[in-house]
């Protein structure tokens, strides 16, 4: 494998597996799929998506609600969970 093969591996984010839903019976990565070069852009990417929750809670122009606040706070960044699972 080619460095520009390796360096295409860790940025096409579409072919992530640590992005993608986990389709096992128990929702286990499949570990078979990850290498170590997808860490680094899958973490970026859930730390982009998070700050884009995260603002889009704050420009929530209605009035504060449990679903609009804390549950919308505390799933933020759940994609950063499963990456990192």
């Amino acid at each position: 494998m080619s460095g520009s093969d390796n360096n295409s591996a860790s940025t096409d984010l579409s072919n992530n597996p640590l992005l993608q839903v986990f389709t096992d019976k128990n929702q286990a990565p499949p570990f078979d799929k990850i290498k170590t070069e997808h860490y680094v852009p899958a973490i970026e990417e859930c730390l982009r998506r998070a700050q884009s929750n995260i603002e889009a809670i704050k420009s929530n122009t209605d009035a504060p609600s449990f679903e609009n606040t804390i549950e919308a706070i505390e799933t933020a960044a759940e994609d950063m969970a499963l990456a990192l699972s």
